[in-house]
C-alpha cells in the first residue's frame, strides 16, 4: 500500500471505532428507556436541570442549592434503576478508545497523538521493517572509549537529524555507511527510518 491508501484505511478504522461506540451507547439508551421508572427519572432530571439553569441565571442561590440536592437524589435513583437493568450511566454515553479526540483522529484541528501512533504502526508494518526500531533519543556515545569514534558518531547523528528535519528539501538522497561490525551502522539507519516513518514517509 502507498501512504494515501494507508491513510484511507486508518480513516476507515477510526470511523468504524467511533460509529461502534455511538451505536452501542444508543442501543443501551433505548434499552433503558423501555423501563417506565427510568423514563420518569430522566424526565425529572431534565426539568430540574432546566430549573437549575434559571435559578443560577437569576442568582437565586437558595433555590439553586435545593435543586442541586434534588438532582443528586435523582441521579442516585437513576443509577439504581440502571443497575437493575445491568447498566451504568457510562453505558449510555459512547465509550471512545481515545478520550481526547473521541475516535475522530483530530484534536484542535491537528492529528491526535493516538492517530499518529496508529499511522506510525501501519507505515512501519508496510515498510517491512521490524517493529522495534531504534530512535535518536536512544543515541548514547558515553560507552564509547575511542574519542575519534565518538566524535564521528556524534557528527553523523547531527548530520542525519538535520537531513531528516530538512527532508524532502534535502540536497542528498543517497548514503553509504561503511565501518566494522558493531560501530553503529544499523542503529543509525534505524534511527533515520524511525524518524522518517514518524514524519509520514
Amino acid at each position: 500500500m502507498n501512504k494515501q491508501e494507508i491513510i484511507e484505511k486508518l480513516n476507515y478504522i477510526y470511523t468504524n471505532k467511533r460509529t461502534s461506540a455511538q451505536t452501542l451507547a444508543y442501543h443501551n439508551l433505548l434499552k433503558a428507556r423501555q423501563n417506565a421508572k427510568f423514563n420518569q427519572v430522566e424526565s425529572q432530571i431534565k426539568q430540574i436541570n432546566f430549573d437549575l439553569g434559571k435559578a443560577i441565571a437569576f442568582e437565586n442561590t437558595e433555590k439553586a442549592n435545593t435543586l442541586k440536592q434534588q438532582l443528586i437524589k435523582l441521579q442516585v435513583k437513576k443509577e439504581n434503576i440502571l443497575k437493575d437493568l445491568h447498566l451504568t450511566s457510562n453505558d449510555l454515553a459512547p465509550q471512545y478508545s481515545c478520550k481526547y479526540c473521541h475516535d475522530t483522529g483530530r484534536r484542535s484541528g491537528k492529528l491526535c497523538d493516538c492517530y499518529k501512533k496508529e499511522l506510525y504502526n501501519l507505515l512501519l508494518k508496510n515498510s517491512g521493517s521490524k517493529t522495534n526500531l531504534a530512535n535518536f533519543k536512544q543515541f548514547n556515545t558515553d560507552l564509547i572509549t575511542n574519542q575519534t569514534q565518538k566524535d564521528q558518531l556524534n557528527k553523523l547523528k547531527n548530520k542525519f537529524e538535520q537531513w531528516v528535519n530538512e527532508y524532502p528539501n534535502s540536497k542528498t538522497y543517497n548514503f553509504v555507511l561503511c565501518g566494522k561490525t558493531g560501530v553503529g551502522k544499523t542503529f543509525m539507519t534505524e534511527c533515520v527510518a524511525d524518524s522518517m516513518i514518524k514524519k509520514g514517509y
